[in-house]
């Protein structure tokens, strides 16, 4: 079996006076600089963890292929928190994707659970794995869409993994149902469900209050009736 470099992995027989020399298809300068973009990538996403301490730091990403950062809103002694396109803070919100920003706590929230259930991880908290640790050890990467999370689960974690038709072993992609929640509250009439407060009785204070304002009321009336 030859690798990419052009050398053999699995030693055969050699062909008597054919003279053929395997020869690499890339070369190996650029088979190490692949080899080190992979790893700096994955290290990217472990740092990126470490420094904001962001559960899919390094991991989430817009529709556009742009990777979503951790931020935070400060409403009065509040902080919310949100993933965010990085273009948004360089000025390119056109190249954002359908989806530029999102709920961190709710994002991480269906996400663990969408993983925990489809790998069967015992959702007790005091025997199961920390949501940080579902989503690190098991999560390659994140997809936002308008209306799903796509979910691809590491290669190199067996239980996420699938054979193909040739007995190849596939990562599994998971498609979660989603949509980003309105920032306008929907405005409703309260009705009088609670028999508690619908039938409290007007206090005799304020009843001797209301009678007296509705015969003043009254009077004044007649008084501009009377007048020619």
């Amino acid at each position: 079996m030859i690798n990419g470099l052009g050398s053999a992995s699995v030693q055969a027989p050699p062909i008597v006076g054919s003279g053929l020399r395997n020869e690499p298809v890339i070369a190996a300068e650029l088979f190490d600089a692949v080899q080190e973009i992979r790893k700096s990538n994955a290290s990217i996403k472990r740092c990126g963890y470490e420094r904001s301490g962001a559960t899919l730091a390094g991991l989430i990403h817009d529709d556009a292929g742009n990777r979503m950062t951790p931020v935070h809103v400060k409403k009065g002694n509040v902080r919310y928190h949100y993933y965010q396109s990085w273009v948004l803070a360089h000025g390119q919100k056109a190249k954002a994707g359908s989806v530029f920003r999102v709920p961190a706590g709710e994002i991480e929230q269906v996400v663990t659970e969408a993983i925990a259930k489809h790998l069967d991880i015992i959702p007790n908290p005091e025997i199961s794995k920390s949501a940080v640790e579902v989503i690190r050890d098991h999560l390659d990467k994140l997809v936002v869409h308008h209306d799903r999370l796509v979910v691809t689960l590491r290669a190199d974690d067996k239980s996420s993994e699938l054979e193909n038709s040739d007995g190849d072993l596939q990562p599994q992609f998971l498609a979660i149902a989603w949509s980003k929640p309105s920032p306008v509250r929907k405005r409703e009439v309260l009705g009088h469900d609670d028999p508690a407060t619908s039938t409290r009785p007007i206090r005799s204070e304020a009843r001797t209050r209301l009678l007296k304002a509705i015969a003043q009321g009254r009077h004044w009336l007649d008084q501009i009736k009377i007048q020619p």
